[in-house]
């Protein structure tokens, strides 16, 4: 199982570029079924695309970023999504509960 992150995400959105050709590659090597986007990275590739609207003054650049949140959900749906796993948030919440 390969986890993909925010910052791979972001590489394949551009779809251009040395490292775009590497990941693309790796993918094929492994085969995309064993490919997974966690839900969190989804969270965040929206979240910045939402902010980025928000934010925007100029009417093309607001359509510009309605028209990325709109090619996200087809972007992921090439890998199955998965939650965080339950394991790692138990023992990342126990290690925030022992530094404060």
């Amino acid at each position: 199982m390969y986890i993909l992150d925010t910052d791979h995400l972001g590489i394949l959105q551009r779809r251009r570029g040395h490292e775009f050709d590497q990941l693309v590659q790796k993918i094929a090597a492994i085969g995309d079924v064993n490919v997974y986007v966690t839900i969190v990275s989804f969270h965040e590739i929206v979240s910045c695309w939402t902010k980025f609207v928000k934010q925007s003054q100029d009417s093309q650049k607001v359509v510009t970023g309605y028209a990325r949140l709109h090619k996200n959900p087809d972007r992921f749906l090439g890998f199955p999504g998965i939650a965080v796993f339950f394991s790692s948030g138990r023992s990342f919440r126990g290690d925030q509960a022992t530094k404060n």
